[in-house]
């Protein structure tokens, strides 16, 4: 009976490991080894450069990588960068066209409705990224304009409302944030938001201030050692981003998975 009993205990632990996939059930690729600290060679620097289609980008001599894209050039090769595709996007998601934008002055990339857009980059726990954004309409506080750090699948995300708040999402809703200020994007105004992610806390960055952060919670971003960055919106405003800067350090086990892959240049 002892042993009968001993054997069903551990079925039942198995069943329940298997039927609970976390974050480390996730492919190598998503989910790099915590603690591993290698500087890029020269070599690996240029691939990365190669790879990228931003208006600028370079390495500073402390190894960490800045890239800015100015979309108001509304230069096509810009959004190579970053997926889905804006001819996936369902019009969600693209460059101004014609005059669309004139009359704000500005051109760039147009967002409306709901969807995402994510830069390809693998970031090693240690990356800042602020946006640009020019609204063309009036937003509603349960709006979800977010600055996201995520991994691949999207399993876990986490983010910036909008600079307000530090969030927590499941696909385009958020199901989760942490005190903050209101959102508030005013009409036809620009507006700088972003995010920062640094020694494992999260911060909500709008106009260059800290407006939330998620250090009482120390484990928030215990699931996401390294991520992508990039935007998700749910929301009635249409909204023009006209330029994003991303400045961080970048993933050596990401740069390895790189290699044997034809660059577009």
């Amino acid at each position: 009976m002892h042993r009968l009993t001993t054997l069903l205990v551990l079925s039942l632990a198995t069943a329940a490991l298997i039927a609970s996939p976390s974050f480390a059930d996730d492919k190598k690729k998503d989910t790099p080894k915590t603690g591993v600290k290698k500087e890029l060679s020269d070599d690996e620097k240029a691939r990365v450069l190669d790879m990228l289609e931003a208006t600028t980008a370079s390495f500073e001599d402390d190894g960490t990588l800045e890239v800015t894209y100015q979309f108001e050039q509304v230069t096509e090769s810009l959004a190579n960068d970053w997926a889905p595709s804006f001819s996936k996007s369902k019009g969600r998601c693209r460059f101004t066209q014609g005059y669309e934008g004139s009359a704000e002055g500005t051109s760039g990339v147009l967002i409306s409705q709901r969807g995402s857009w994510t830069h390809e980059v693998r970031w090693l726990g240690q990356v800042e990224m602020i946006v640009e954004l020019m609204p063309m309409s009036t937003c509603r506080k349960q709006d979800a304009v977010v600055a996201v750090y995520r991994d691949k699948k999207g399993r876990h995300i986490v983010g910036s409302n909008g600079g307000a708040r530090c969030v927590k999402m499941k696909g385009t809703k958020i199901v989760g944030s942490f005190p903050g200020s209101e959102l508030s994007f005013r009409y036809n105004t620009r507006t700088r938001f972003g995010l920062r992610v640094k020694n494992g806390v999260l911060e909500a960055i709008r106009s260059g201030t800290v407006e939330s952060d998620t250090s009482k919670k120390k484990s928030f971003l215990k699931k996401l050692p390294a991520g992508h960055v990039g935007l998700i919106w749910n929301t009635q405003m249409n909204g023009i981003i006209s330029n994003i800067t991303i400045k961080g350090t970048v993933d050596p086990e990401w740069v390895q998975e790189q290699t044997g892959k034809k660059g577009r240049k």
